[in-house]
Parts: C-alpha cells; sequence; structure tokens
C-alpha cells in the first residue's frame, strides 16, 4: 500500500490558473484489486449495455485471477452511486466522525453537507474530539465555495477547526481517524457524491497509513489559513446574504 501525494507544477492549465493542483491517491496491490475490478467491469457493462453491447461475459478466471496477500493492511473498497440501495459512503464517513475519540481530519474540495453530516461533525466538536476540516480556498465553483462557507460559523461555534488551503487548488479527499485508519477516494464531503455520483473509497485499517495521511494534512495546513470565528462573523452583510442563498441551494449541487 502506497499514498502518492501529487502536486502539479505551474507549468500546467490548471496550475496557471490557481498556483498549482494538489492531489492524493494509491497505489494498492492484493486482494483488494480484485473489488476495484469489479467495479470496473461493473461500469463497463452499464456503459456498453446502454450502447445496446449486451452479452459480455465477465465471469471467469482470468478477469479475477486469485492474488495473493501484499502486506499487513486491511484495505476496504466502498461505493455508491444511484444506483446502489443506500448512500454506503454517506453511513461509512458518517461512522468514522461519529465513532472518533480523539481525532478526525478531514480533506475535501467540495463541502456541502447535508444535516446528518452537519451534526456529526458538530457532535464530535462537542465531544472532545479534534475535528478539522481543510478545505481549498480558491475552487472552479464559486457557487460550491459561499455554500460551503455559509456552514462556517455553526461548526466553528461547535469547536470543529477551519482551514482553507491557500497552496494552489487542494483537490485530495482523505480521512484520518484516531491514528488508527484512513481513507482515500474519490467522494467529496457534498450532496452530490453522496447520492448522485458513482464513487469509490479506500479505507485502510492501518495505524501507518492513517498516520501518513495525519502527517500530510499537517504540512497542507502550514500552507493554509486558519478560519476565526469572531473575524469570520465580520463579513460584509452582501457576503452573508449570498452564502446564505448559496446554501439554499445546496440540494441541487
Amino acid at each position: 500500500m502506497n499514498i502518492g501525494n501529487e502536486y502539479v507544477g505551474r507549468k500546467s492549465r490548471y496550475s496557471r490558473k490557481y498556483k498549482g493542483w494538489r492531489d492524493a491517491h494509491l497505489q494498492i496491490d492484493g486482494p483488494a484489486v480484485a473489488a476495484l475490478q469489479r467495479i470496473f467491469l461493473t461500469d463497463w457493462l452499464l456503459a456498453t449495455y446502454k450502447r445496446g453491447k449486451v452479452g459480455e461475459d465477465f465471469a471467469d478466471v482470468r478477469y479475477f485471477p486469485t492474488v495473493e496477500p501484499v502486506g499487513d493492511e486491511l484495505v476496504q473498497i466502498i461505493t455508491s452511486g444511484p444506483g446502489c440501495q443506500w448512500p454506503t459512503l454517506q453511513h461509512q464517513f458518517l461512522q468514522a466522525i461519529n465513532t472518533a475519540e480523539e481525532q478526525a481530519l478531514i480533506v475535501t474540495p467540495y463541502f456541502v453537507p447535508d444535516r446528518s453530516l452537519l451534526m456529526a461533525l458538530e457532535s464530535a466538536a462537542l465531544r472532545g474530539v479534534d475535528a478539522r476540516l481543510l478545505l481549498p480556498r480558491d475552487t472552479d465553483h464559486r457557487l460550491v465555495t459561499s455554500a460551503a462557507r455559509s456552514y462556517y460559523e455553526q461548526l466553528l461555534e461547535a469547536g470543529v477547526r477551519i482551514f482553507e488551503y491557500t497552496g494552489g487548488y487542494l483537490h485530495s479527499k482523505t480521512i484520518s481517524v484516531d491514528g488508527r485508519y484512513g481513507c482515500v477516494g474519490s467522494a467529496n464531503m457534498d450532496i452530490r457524491s453522496f447520492t448522485l455520483n458513482f464513487e469509490a473509497s479506500a479505507f485502510v485499517y492501518s495505524a501507518r497509513f492513517a498516520d501518513s495521511l495525519r502527517r500530510q494534512f499537517l504540512a497542507d495546513v502550514g500552507d493554509s489559513v486558519e478560519i476565526q470565528l469572531e473575524p469570520f462573523r465580520q463579513r460584509p452583510r452582501m457576503r452573508k446574504f449570498g452564502q446564505s442563498l448559496a446554501q439554499l441551494l445546496s440540494p441541487v449541487m
């Protein structure tokens, strides 16, 4: 299990706009790869079915060869999407936050929470958990950014610490809980990822992995600005109005 942290230089299109592009990736070896293979083949069948190309048989051993365990880290691949009966990733994220005892470090480029996620974060902070959010200061969706900031005040009042990354565009989606396990994946902490998008995330139950995410989080905080409650409360009235209006549109973002 290897985690890779990507920082795209100034020559890229995104870097010219955002002064850099920050992301996180995983290299997975071992039996967990079969879960990723299953996701790919399921999506392939869905796509080819829409084009009228049905009949491909992927229930063949060559597509799912026996893979020996590699390392000692337990990896769980969790998916969600509009075809799922339950919002599985949302449930998993809520469980991670609700069961955190000491620390929950969350990185997401898009933060448009529903009530359950807000309550989980507030409850964690109120019971003494070191709950922190790391979000980008500059994004490619101003309306989404305004919606995210409309929730800052109530989270800050509960004791959640919020940081905005200023070293470029932050596109990482990671969670580290209590130094015990962590997650890297495609899902944002927003309503769209929970209910509308096809998403996949890897939960890795390993103190070593969780610590690598924690150390990267702290390093990124060094390139961030912490949002303070009192100065944030003093933001202009028109900005407050715009953020409140964006919050009303949160369910359709």
